[in-house]
């Protein structure tokens, strides 16, 4: 039953007319791009009617000439050369804007300010003296206060991570344990207690302590909240008090003369302590300026009540109250996106405050999934969820995490609410479209043909508010758009598309575009730009034959470097270590392809130092344990076709295994693509170390997961003649003739269905049918899958494409 709810959750029908969007938007739900601006691309993807992809089994010579049989004491892989010609579009130029720098506006200068008189300095030294002893005990000592508990410290040791020069031999080593995310967060412990005003601490004292240190209030009245008692304060016009029940809530204290934001508080000795602003909802003016671990704010004058429309705004009145879990929330999400450990530590605080706090789990789940870490992510989101069942934003993060952790079928069924929800804002459901999109394209051939569909329409809804005067918004529309258009030129990079290299080029090049406006308009951190550096590589790696991937590499590393170089965030370098390392392995996939083996032996090291370096925070999760997994099995292939060295090969493909084949969910999505092909080009290496029945296992292992490939259209039936063929030479050389000749059989029917797709082919292209893309080169590869007998299996080689679940 999942098969049919999966599909029909897929289908182009009036399902989606439930999301929200106009005609012309469903009409256009999966075809080409929208038109965005005049740097759109121009051309956009065009799927043929054939979505098969092109098949990776690893190779060791060209293509060979037709009618090619092969010897019959070798194995015969697929040839990975074809006629597709890519050109991405340029690496951006060394002189790209720098990130934007940030002016403020330093409000302690005489000239930004009215000039103090005598009376405002009198007005300060009575604020002084009413609080400054016990706030400055508060700040210093702040060890006796009754809610540092909700300052919950985790540490652990600061192991150093040993990082292997390239030079280093390459033998196989496991990756560094994951460790907890809390080693990024290695900083002096900061407690988090309310500040005492004249001896009363909001949230610890008593009605009976307020009257017994204050006296009875000049004044009191009853609200929906409690009592609001008035004492007179010398030094200060007024000071209220909120007692709920018998606990003192709240102080609010208004000042004589109006102050300066920050000369206040370094009065307080709060100045250390980042400060966030509260904002109006609707017009986005200052109100309050809150300093959370103290439970302290500020109360500001309106814009408007300044001497000029220019003036800055002043301080009416201090606020004290118990440490706030939406103060600490707030300051997370004002902080820029990339600053990971300063967000967690305040959303670690804020849920120690309110350990159920619906909008503080959800916030920490994206950092947990921004820096690796999505097994933390998805405890969160669900959390989130469960608390308020109703926002769809909550369940959009919900979906993330339980794609990134590998549960695409749930993670389907919670994106397809979210989308269908008449209420949903636009960013999220854009955002649920962009996460669909990238679900349908580990599915089946008539699945994965709507991704792209779901990433375009993503991208038109997203680009109506990437012009929102809402900050953050705006941004997340941005960042939805880089990441949109980059999933399109990976869907296009992986199939057969009319002039494919040209359409990829001009995404990639329409992606680093965005993102550059992005770093340096609007907050966008450096990671955009590896990202795309990133994407790219993997762009090319996909296509054959590849181009150089040297420029792509060196956006990468500098992207990197510059991080690493700018922040003492933890999270963040481990985030720029992980993305480099991404990138230097598909730069391993193009060298390998090119032949360049050397090359591609270096760029396998880099790529498993910086994966090494990045482990430190990293859950273990599928996703990242498949990168390792396709990491070794690559460096093992290097080795078995560039140095003919099998015996290091099958270390790495030993290395290789467990991880290829882990225990990640069961799926009735997930189309296994690549993975059987690898397997069964690990066993040739197997079989060349006299390791027979271990290397029979793999193949037969690889040629299950192949025709899975091939039931669900994404795999030629021809690719089937390799493991067929090399299953009737093991087993003929073992001595089994009726097992041999069972499999022969099985190649040669193999052989005759890609002979058939040929014909269909030619008669097409004969057609002249402008919108279909050349198969010729991908057909004739195939067509040299024949398999003979004999023991020596020949060597391996990498191809270019690898997709799917082993992205």
């Amino acid at each position: 039953m999942i098969n049919q709810t999966l599909a029909k959750l897929f289908r182009q029908d009036s399902i989606l007319l439930r999301a929200g969007f106009g005609a012309a938007a469903v009409a256009s739900l999966w075809g080409s791009p929208i038109e965005l601006s005049a740097e759109e691309p121009t051309k956009a993807p065009v799927i043929i009617e054939k979505v098969v992809e092109d098949s990776v089994l690893i190779a060791t010579r060209e293509a060979l000439e037709e009618g090619y049989k092969a010897p019959e004491d070798s194995l015969e892989p697929i040839s990975s050369v074809s006629e597709h010609e890519p050109e991405l579009a340029d690496p951006p130029s060394k002189s790209a804007p720098p990130v934007a720098s940030v002016e403020v506006t330093d409000l302690a200068t005489e000239e930004a300010a009215p000039q103090a008189t005598a009376a405002e300095d009198a007005v300060e030294d009575a604020v002084e003296d009413a609080v400054e002893d016990a706030v400055e005990d508060a700040v210093e000592d702040a060890v006796e206060d009754a809610v540092e508990d909700a300052a919950e410290q985790i540490t652990v040791a600061d192991d150093d991570v040993v990082v292997a020069d390239a030079g280093e031999p390459t033998a196989p080593r496991a990756m560094a344990t994951p460790g907890d995310v809390a080693a990024a967060l290695l900083q002096e412990e900061v407690k988090v207690a309310a500040a005492p005003f004249k001896q009363i601490v909001a949230g610890v004292s008593s009605r009976a302590d307020l009257e017994r240190l204050w006296g009875e209030p000049a004044s009191q009245r009853k609200t929906s909240d409690g009592v609001v008692m008035a004492f007179d304060q010398e030094g200060f016009a007024k000071v209220e008090v909120l007692v709920e029940g018998d606990r003192v809530e709240l102080i609010k204290a208004q000042l004589v003369k109006q102050s300066q934001p920050e000369r206040l508080a370094a009065k307080l000795r709060v100045d250390a302590i980042d400060p966030v602003t509260i904002a109006d909802d609707e017009s986005g003016e200052a109100l309050g300026i809150a300093y959370p671990e103290k439970g302290l704010m500020f109360l500001l004058t309106k814009s408007s009540e300044g001497l000029t429309p220019i003036s800055p705004q002043f301080v009416t009145h201090i606020v004290l109250q118990a440490p706030d879990a939406e103060a600490f929330a707030l300051r997370a999400e004002t902080r820029p996106r990339h600053a990971y450990s300063k967000r967690l530590k305040d959303l670690t605080a804020a849920l120690a405050i309110e350990p159920n706090a619906a909008y503080s789990l959800w916030l920490r789940s994206e950092v947990y999934l921004s820096t690796g870490q999505p097994v933390k992510a998805e405890a969160d989101a669900k959390l989130a969820v469960e608390q308020d069942e109703d926002n769809v934003a909550y369940r959009l993060r919900w979906s993330e995490t339980l794609a990134a952790v590998a549960r695409y079928d749930e993670a389907v069924l919670e994106t397809r609410k979210v989308i269908d929800d008449e209420d949903a804002p636009q960013l999220v459901k854009a955002q649920a479209l962009a996460l669909m999109g990238s679900l349908a394209s580990l599915g089946d051939a008539q699945i994965a043909d709507k991704a792209i569909g779901f990433h375009t329409t993503a991208i038109s809804i997203a680009d109506k508010l990437a012009t929102s005067k809402d900050a953050t918004e705006r941004r997340a529309a941005k960042l939805l758009l880089v990441r949109s258009h980059l999933a399109v030129a990976n869907e296009v990079s992986r199939r057969s598309y009319d002039d494919k290299a040209d359409v990829v080029a001009q995404w990639i090049g329409r992606a680093s575009g965005l993102a550059e406006e992005l770093i340096t308009n609007d907050q966008g951190s450096l990671e955009l730009r590896l990202e795309v550096a990133q994407v790219a590589l993997e762009t090319l790696a996909n296509l054959k034959p590849a181009k150089d991937p040297g420029p792509w590499v060196t956006e990468a590393s500098d992207a990197a470097t510059a991080i690493v170089a700018s922040t003492d965030d933890k999270l963040l370098k481990h985030q720029a270590h992980w993305g480099l390392g991404q990138a230097y392995f598909h730069a391993l996939r193009v060298a390998h392809t090119r032949r360049e083996a050397e090359r591609a032996l270096t760029y396998g090291q880099e790529s498993l130092s910086h994966l090494t370096e990045a482990a430190a925070t990293a859950d273990a999760q599928p996703a990242a344990e498949q990168l390792i997994g396709r990491l070794y099995f690559h460096l093992g292939a290097a080795n078995a076709v560039h140095k003919q060295d099998h015996a290091a090969a099958v270390e790495w493909y030993t290395q290789a295994e467990g991880l290829l084949l882990g225990d990640a969910p069961k799926s009735e999505l997930v189309v296994p693509r690549q993975l059987g092909e690898a397997l069964v080009s690990m066993g040739v290496s197997f079989w060349n170390q006299d390791q027979r029945p271990k290397a029979i296992e793999l193949t037969e292992k690889g040629a299950e997961l192949m025709q899975q490939a091939v039931d669900a259209k994404v795999l030629d039936p021809g690719a089937m003649a390799v493991p067929f063929g090399n299953l009737s030479t093991m087993h003929r050389n073992l001595g089994d003739t009726g097992e041999s000749a069972k499999y022969a059989a099985l190649a040669a029917e193999a052989r005759d269905s890609k002979t058939d797709s040929e014909s269909v082919a030619r008669r097409r292209g004969n057609q002249s049918q402008p919108r279909a893309a050349s198969t010729a080169g991908r057909d004739r590869t195939a067509s040299n899958a024949a398999v003979g007998g004999g023991s020596a299996p020949q060597t391996t080689k990498k191809s270019s494409t690898r997709r799917g679940l082993l992205r």
